[in-house]
């Protein structure tokens, strides 16, 4: 009897520590949903020229047209008619924004030069222009107190950003294969003749050339300064710098469309094996890998815990979270037009991205702006 009794006792004890261990345990995040926030109507909007402050959402359209809407409830701030053609696409500054733009050609005539202008992010307003060297392809970043204007043949113009001043020019140094990286003082991008070029803004000039045994296609600047690079085979490489010494390499199944170093050390690369890969920065180590359904755009955007990809050609995305790479959620356009591009973090948890026919804004759960909220549309979660 005295046995059964302690056993009884003891039987319950274990049920109240279960249950006292239980209740102690934080309940498990809700998954997030994709919600649609707002929607834009626009025709002809420019593949790669939009981009977000957080406060606005600048687009640009066929004729060089460029408009700015507020990033909570895409209502319209401003408009301008710059005309010709986008070559860049947009740089979002403190209070302002930088864009290139062409002529219309006439003929078989070549333009005399390209036009980078710094436009006022709140009225829309010109500060100055200034004609670069031609180019049908420019790419734009900071360095400090200067904007760079690289060109799709690798020629670099250094422009003070208060007045507009030309302070340096240098190169060409080859047609780009793989868009620069801007870090501080130097500027890095790859080449169609193998090679990473490494220009130091401290002195004016090239720093480095390094050979490289394939085409590059994607790069970044690690966070301890060195390179990550990612070829036309699927080879992610990490390089020292300045003598090119690799740390390690990892291999994706087809060439490497994006890389995006992380700030805890991992490195996300996007490739054209419909595959998002989490790998080490230590030591090139796979942390997890995630297929998805086709090829994704140019890379994607973190949001929080998670990152957001579009898929070309099939009009959907997904969230993907981080530490596992599990998929959270799936947003499907298919009553709508084609896919101009990557999404972009326009504040918080919202991104934007454009189509053919609009520009929209979306959510990963609840969209912050109540006026907005009433009208959300929220996207049904398709399990995998």
């Amino acid at each position: 009897m005295y046995f059964q009794r302690h056993t009884a006792l003891a039987a319950i004890w274990l049920i109240v520590l279960l249950s006292s261990i239980a209740a102690a345990q934080p309940a498990s995040a809700p998954l997030p949903a994709f919600t649609r926030c707002s929607v834009q109507p626009i025709v002809d909007t420019q593949r790669g020229v939009l981009a977000s402050d957080g406060a606005n959402i600048y687009v640009g359209s066929s004729n060089g047209l460029m408009r700015a809407y507020s990033a909570r409830d895409l209502a319209n701030k401003w408009r301008l008619e710059l005309g010709g053609d986008f070559a860049s696409g947009v740089l979002p500054l403190d209070g302002a924004m930088a864009v290139v733009t062409n002529p219309i050609a006439e003929g078989a005539q070549v333009p005399d030069g390209s036009v980078i202008r710094l436009i006022d992010s709140n009225t829309g307003v010109t500060s100055w222009s200034v004609k670069l060297p031609y180019s049908q392809k420019y790419f734009l970043g900071r360095l400090n107190g200067e904007i760079a204007a690289v060109n799709d043949k690798g020629r670099i113009s250094l422009i003070e950003l208060r007045s507009g001043r030309i302070v340096s020019q240098a190169g060409p140094f080859g047609n780009i294969t793989a868009g620069p990286a801007f870090e501080h003082d130097r500027i890095v991008f790859g080449t169609d003749a193998k090679q990473l070029v490494v220009f130091s803004r401290s002195d004016g000039a090239l720093q480095a050339r390094m050979r490289s045994d394939l085409v590059p296609r994607s790069l970044a600047f690690s966070r301890k300064g060195d390179l990550i690079v990612g070829d036309e085979r699927g080879n992610v490489q990490h390089l020292g710098l300045p003598d090119g010494e690799s740390a390690w390499t990892f291999k994706t199944g087809a060439a490497v469309s994006s890389i995006l170093d992380m700030d805890d050390g991992t490195i996300l690369v996007t490739s054209l094996d419909n595959f998002v890969y989490l790998i080490s920065d230590y030591n090139g180590n796979v942390i997890w890998k995630r297929r998805l359904s086709g090829r994704i755009i140019d890379g994607g955007s973190v949001l929080g815990d998670h990152f957001v990809v579009l898929i070309a050609g099939e009009n959907s995305g997904y969230a993907l979270e981080l530490s596992t790479g599990k998929v959270r959620d799936v947003l499907s356009l298919k009553e709508n037009g084609l896919l101009g591009g990557p999404p972009v973090v326009a504040g918080g948890n919202t991104f934007t991205f454009n189509t053919n026919v609009s520009l929209e804004t979306w959510a990963l759960g609840e969209c912050t702006n109540p006026r907005i909220a009433e009208t959300k549309e929220a996207v049904r979660r398709q399990p995998l």
